[in-house]
């Protein structure tokens, strides 16, 4: 999804060395911007294309390179460009116009800490794997990171490994809910077991035994 694409700003999360994300646009995009301003230089300023500008998070490590963790379009109908990174959220400008919002549309989003100023103008979106632990302490967060970084570069062994010791259903549930997207089925399995969910595992242990081929109905 992000392949011939160009970064316009890259962000490196302070808490972890290994999480890099970039905003990215398509390299096409950058020619035909080119030629327009050529031609038209009043419209040096052009108004961003939504589902045209990315956002990938990436784990950046000398033993495995750059592998993509999640990525996903900017929402232009609401943002102008990601303003960097803290796990577990994305940071982002809001466009001027959201201004008048109410302040339950200006977000869950909003930091409470922030001035009201600053509430205006940025908003936070939670990183995919970290729904549901926004309010978590910081050893299940640094496990889930971990678990995430793990899962990324195909190492089962050691995601098992990085939350062992954590005892939180709400984490189990998150891994679930990453396994099931990411196809991994097994996985899924053994989280759900350790959540205790003895139908949910049953579930999928029956999927796990049909046939590809078995049609529904």
């Amino acid at each position: 999804p992000i392949c011939d694409q160009y970064p316009t700003s890259v962000h490196w999360d302070e808490k972890d060395s290994r999480l890099l994300v970039c905003e990215t646009m398509p390299m096409e995009r950058r020619s035909r911007s080119k030629t327009l301003l050529s031609n038209e230089a009043e419209n040096k300023q052009q108004n961003r294309i939504e589902n045209e500008v990315n956002v990938a998070s990436m784990f950046a490590t000398a033993e495995h390179g750059i592998l993509v963790q999640d990525n996903f379009f900017l929402d232009s109908s609401r943002h102008t460009a990601l303003l960097g990174v803290d796990a577990p959220f994305f940071y982002f400008c809001k466009k001027l116009a959201q201004e008048s919002d109410s302040p339950r549309d200006s977000d869950q989003a909003d930091d409470g800490a922030s001035t009201q100023t600053h509430q205006h103008m940025t908003s936070k979106r939670t990183m995919r794997d970290f729904v549901g632990l926004e309010d978590s302490d910081a050893s299940a967060r640094t496990a889930m990171m971990d678990f995430s970084y793990y899962m990324t570069v195909g190492n089962m062994d050691e995601a098992f490994k990085a939350i062992k010791l954590i005892k939180s259903e709400t984490v189990w549930e998150n891994m679930a809910r990453m396994c099931v997207k990411s196809k991994q089925i097994d996985v899924a399995f053994v989280c759900l077991g350790n959540m205790g969910h003895a139908r949910g595992a049953h579930a999928l242990r029956d999927a796990m035994k049909e046939p590809e081929d078995r049609k529904s109905g």
